[in-house]
């Protein structure tokens, strides 16, 4: 009777740890759901709104915040279709994953419009070189999609010099990105 019991008990035991392992990668399903892009497998902005705004606002060193917006782009949705489209947003998120440095964050913020966000960055330089980057994978990436326009983005930025919010610094970058957007370059 006692064998019966232990081996009760050892299966009660691996059928606890089964769920628990089941319960823990069904949760991390559902956290990637919510937190990953699933068009682009970037971050979403309910991750940046959730999680990236406690961990910089609350940080001392710098940040920086990059707004990139794709030019033109109701003109490919319109011209080829949301399916070129869309593998034209899977490209440049792609290519703006590759430009930037390990341990920036990459988001698709809305719509066609992305979202870095660069700890320790102070340096307008350094921005600088990582839009060219971007704007240049950017244009390499697109150009097997054949399409008569050439593929192209806005970017606008950000540096935290006081104690700027993350959304502090996502307001300004926007402001600039539009700026950009007007006169087709990077704006600071």
């Amino acid at each position: 009777m006692e064998n019966v019991a232990n081996a009760l008990c050892v299966l009660l035991l691996v059928l606890i740890v089964g769920q628990n392992i089941y319960f823990r990668r069904q949760c991390k399903k559902l956290k990637d759901l919510a937190y990953k892009d699933p068009l682009t497998n970037l971050f979403t902005r309910r991750f940046l709104d959730l999680e990236i705004a406690k961990i910089y606002d609350n940080r001392p060193s710098q940040v920086a915040v990059m707004m990139l917006d794709v030019n033109n782009f109701k003109l490919i949705n319109d011209n080829y279709g949301h399916l070129v489209g869309d593998k034209t947003l899977k490209l440049i998120a792609q290519a703006i994953s590759l430009s930037v440095r390990p341990g920036d964050f990459v988001f698709r913020y809305a719509g066609d419009e992305f979202l870095i966000c660069l700890p320790s960055a102070s340096n307008p330089k350094d921005l600088e070189s990582i839009v060219e980057r971007i704007r240049s994978k950017v244009i390499v990436s697109c150009w097997p999609l054949k399409m008569a326009e050439q593929v192209s983005v806005s970017c606008g930025y950000a540096i935290r010099v006081n104690n700027e919010t993350i959304v502090d610094l996502i307001s300004l970058a926007d402001k600039c990105m539009y700026c950009a957007k007007r006169g087709n370059r990077s704006a600071d």
